[in-house]
């Protein structure tokens, strides 16, 4: 990691930091109407300790973003971090940043005794996808993420089935 970058835990007072680069990532994502998380909301996942969040600072200005939440694994036997959002400056890429944060996560799981890091990437970030592979991530190609939404979370709620 570069001498002049700081790496740093986010913060309840944070909340519209963490909002506008959650903004940055769906924009970069092309997914930009996907972010719904208000400044609030992120904030008391932080404050409430239900998610983790770092930012990359180079003189006092944030500009790289990682926010994570706990997950556990019923294969392992144990817990670790699943990476929601990583976002870096694209004036600052290449730079190490993105490096430096993955690096506080694997502190944040060794200190917490985790046996997995994970995240996903859109198969068209091709920049990402060689990173993560140069940093010793492996893929998970037999495996296809699936997702309910709040409508649908609600719609399978309501079904009386016992």
């Amino acid at each position: 990691m570069q001498q002049d970058i700081l790496i740093r835990a986010a913060r309840a007072e944070d909340g519209a930091l963490m909002r506008a680069f959650m903004k940055k990532l769906g924009r970069y994502q092309k997914m930009e109407d996907h972010i719904t998380a208000t400044a609030d909301q992120l904030a008391q996942l932080v404050a409430s300790g239900q998610a983790r969040a770092f930012f990359a600072e180079r003189e006092g200005e944030a500009v790289g973003f990682l926010f994570a939440y706990t997950v556990c694994s019923a294969f392992i036997g144990a817990s670790g971090y699943y990476i929601d959002a990583l976002y870096i400056d694209e004036g600052y890429r290449s730079q190490g940043i993105g490096r430096a944060l993955m690096v506080q996560m694997a502190k944040e799981c060794a200190a917490a005794g985790f046996g997995r890091l994970e995240w996903g990437c859109l198969d068209w970030n091709q920049p990402a996808l060689d990173f993560y592979q140069k940093i010793g991530a492996q893929v998970v190609s037999e495996m296809r993420i699936y997702r309910i939404h709040t409508e649908n979370i609600r719609q399978l709620a309501a079904e009386n089935i016992l």
